[in-house]
């Protein structure tokens, strides 16, 4: 495992393209860590928009609190940032 993701930097920065707006977010280890222990079995949206407006750069948080009022945005914009910030690892397990 990497530790890139354990500071705020440049290349934290996510920018994602929803239509024809951009987002910015800059996830840290801990506002995703947050998230995980965040959720709930009967409590998973706010959570999830909680997350992004965190992480999301100030000047796109009115859009963002736009676009979290669609149906599925939160979920699917949250599994973007996290597909690129969360690192890649093997795990097996051996017997």
């Amino acid at each position: 495992m990497n530790d890139k993701n354990t500071q705020t930097t440049a290349e934290n920065t996510i920018t994602l393209q929803v239509g024809e707006h951009e987002l910015t977010f800059i996830p840290t280890v801990k506002a995703y860590n947050d998230l995980q222990n965040d959720f709930m079995p009967d409590n998973k949206i706010a959570p999830l928009k909680n997350y992004l407006r965190r992480i999301v750069i100030k000047d796109h948080r009115d859009l963002l609190n736009q676009l979290l009022e669609k149906p599925g945005m939160p979920a699917s914009l949250a599994t973007a940032v996290n597909n690129e910030f969360v690192p890649e690892v093997e795990i097996t397990v051996k017997k």
